[in-house]
């Protein structure tokens, strides 16, 4: 086990007790840990397991408890509304609210860059696992993932981080909280500029998998069909092989539906000031995104230039970039 790990992770060495993701990891190789660990046990191990186990001593002890009969294998889980990421930790979490495919798996690397004691979840589209249908608006969007974070934590501070789209939602998660009486003390997007006017009806098929694929997503075939991309997918191990074509029928609705959300979308002034990871490759100034959220916050819009295309935003460099100045942040908190 722990001799995989290292593999993939190139470290030097790794012990029973290091959390992969923590050591450098991140979606994209996990899929790969999960690959090679399968291969070498000459059974199945489901890369859902390393959100709750990302130790080879986790790893392990599921192993044992599901050889025993007394264990199950849930990749489904994968696709819960609420995702824990890294669980454990004495500190406030920080929620992390999903692009526009709906998936918050790429959130995970950012356990290499803050506090260990600060616990991560993943906030994930109700379409990945339900076909229902999206709430009627983003401030009803936003009111099901209070409910959500408010389960975990039920009192504030509260710390939240949004992609893309989740930047939008976790605007509106902000302003929900403050209206419950809540302190926020954390709001800040990863390159999620804000639109009142949506020119395309549909997203490509990139976009729609960028939290899935991460820095991949910019390559992805945009001119596969659906069939033939959930086939492609599901030659990879669980639980993107979960994902299927009705799943990924839903995810591609959910991508549609969710540009007439944002088209609707009037926010109220968040009360404090915004963090802002621009992607600098795109947009060098912030002129198109951190600019957009100035008449939205009644505090500051601090912009922070990241090396990175808009959909390389969960690369190991960008989430270095983004844990260093999330940790700067809260210290300063800490302080005052």
């Amino acid at each position: 086990m722990c001799a995989v790990f290292t593999e993939v992770l190139e470290a030097e060495r790794i012990g029973m007790d290091d959390n992969f993701f923590e050591r450098g990891g991140n979606s994209l190789l996990a899929t790969r840990l999960a690959t090679r660990l399968s291969a070498e046990l000459g059974e199945p191990v489901p890369v859902v397991w390393l959100f709750s186990a990302p130790t080879p001593a986790g790893l392990v002890t599921q192993l044992e408890l599901t050889r025993s009969g007394r264990g199950r294998v849930d990749a489904a889980a994968a696709f819960d509304v609420l995702l824990p990421l890294r669980p454990g930790g004495g500190k406030a979490p920080l929620f992390c609210l999903h692009p526009v495919g709906g998936v918050a798996w790429s959130f995970a690397g950012l356990a290499a860059h803050i506090d260990p004691q600060r616990p991560i979840y993943g906030l994930q589209s109700p379409a990945l696992n339900s076909a229902e249908p999206l709430p009627d608006s983003i401030e009803d969007w936003a009111r099901r993932y209070v409910a959500e974070i408010r389960a975990v934590q039920p009192e504030g501070p509260y710390h939240l981080l949004g992609w893309s789209l989740g930047g939008v939602l976790a605007h509106a998660v902000a302003i929900q909280l403050q209206d419950e009486g809540q302190h926020v003390a954390t709001l800040a997007m990863m390159d999620s500029p804000r639109t009142e006017s949506v020119a395309e009806t549909t997203v490509p098929l990139a976009d729609l998998l960028g939290g899935l694929l991460g820095e991949q997503a910019a390559e992805a075939d945009t001119e596969l069909g659906l069939a033939e991309l959930a086939e492609r997918i599901a030659e990879l191990p669980e639980p993107f092989a979960s994902f299927g074509a009705e799943r990924l029928g839903r995810v591609l609705d959910a991508g549609t539906r969710s540009l007439e959300l944002l088209a609707r979308y009037r926010p109220r002034r968040y009360k404090g000031n915004l963090v802002y990871f621009t992607a600098a490759l795109d947009d060098p100034t912030g002129a198109t995104g951190a600019a957009s959220w100035s008449d939205a916050v009644d505090g500051t819009v601090h912009n922070h230039a990241v090396t990175a295309t808009h959909w390389r935003m969960t690369t190991e460099s960008a989430l270095a970039r983004i844990g260093h100045v999330l940790t700067a942040a809260w210290a300063d908190t800490d302080r005052a």
